[in-house]
């Protein structure tokens, strides 16, 4: 099974024993900037993920994300910018364990990322519990896809839910996508390709940012910070609707914390035990030259 290439995260690779270093030149016109906030390039924190594991991948051949063990993002690249990924990669008995400093042109520090991956395909395994004893009580509010546009600041090809079955507001939401074989991610790529864990991820990262934005007095851009321990457990593929279960667990000066799972069907696909978004005025994002998305 072949892993579908959401963009071209990365241009170029250099591997030693045990490391690989990587460059990818940020943008604007790659694959789903366009619709990462509009007219703000910045390079969505997730596929900062996908840069590693395509660095890994570079190193020791094709790889899925098995666990996020933690990843921080603490400063934003814009188009224009350089990511240099250096990752340490460790052989494991279940696996390739791997540490990641990712940087910026000037050796800014942008992203710190610990995770797990495996070679090759691997099958479903673990089923989960039925989403019927997860669905939130009746009488709770529900968005069609023209209601998320107007929650969200992300648009077309960037924007992926579909639509929120039950929301609680400050509390908890169940949303949906359904993965489809024409997404930009897809271009060029053997059908049945695994859908990729980073826009698994950017997605439950969606529905906890609407979860959040439906009761927030924040004002700004809810910008992904902080993961941990996020388990992907099975490959999601085309034609899979996948439905995440999100708590927000905690909000405090401007930060909030969610957790959740994501099915497809009755099968649990991900685990997500802590993300952290905050919200930033969008003037406030610029590069380490100073330069703002308005120059």
């Amino acid at each position: 099974m072949s892993t579908a290439t959401p963009l071209r995260a990365i241009d170029s690779a250099e591997v030693s024993e045990g490391t690989v270093r990587a460059v990818k030149k940020v943008a604007a016109d790659d694959p789903y900037m366009p619709g990462h906030f509009p007219e703000l390039t910045v390079y969505p924190g997730v596929f900062t993920l996908e840069s590693v594991q395509q660095a890994v991948a570079e190193a020791v051949g094709p790889v899925r994300l098995a666990r996020l063990r933690s990843a921080r993002f603490l400063a934003p690249l814009l188009a224009g910018d350089s990511l240099v990924v250096e990752a340490a990669i460790e052989r494991a008995d279940d696996g390739l364990e791997v540490r990641a400093r990712c940087a910026d042109g000037t050796g800014r520090t942008t992203a710190k990322v610990s995770a797990r991956y495996e070679q090759g395909s691997r099958a479903a395994t673990d089923v989960g519990a039925r989403l019927d004893r997860h669905r939130p009580r009746s009488g709770e509010l529900r968005l069609d896809h023209d209601a998320i546009r107007a929650v969200l600041p992300h648009r077309h090809p960037m924007i992926l839910l579909d639509r929120i079955e039950h929301a609680a507001p400050g509390e908890r939401l169940e949303a949906v996508k359904a993965v489809s074989g024409c997404e930009p991610c897809y271009q060029g790529d053997q059908p049945g390709s695994e859908y990729p864990a980073s826009l698994l991820l950017e997605s439950f990262g969606q529905a906890a940012a609407v979860l959040w934005l439906l009761g927030a007095t924040e004002s700004g851009l809810p910008m992904f910070t902080a993961a941990r321990d996020v388990v992907f457990e099975r490959p999601v593929l085309p034609g899979d609707v996948v439905r995440h279960l999100v708590r927000l667990d905690q909000v405090v000066d401007g930060a909030a914390f969610a957790s959740g799972e994501s099915f497809v069907g009755a099968d649990r696909v991900a685990v997500v035990t802590s993300m952290m978004a905050v919200v930033r005025p969008a003037l406030t994002l610029t590069n380490g030259n100073g330069r703002n998305h308005h120059e």
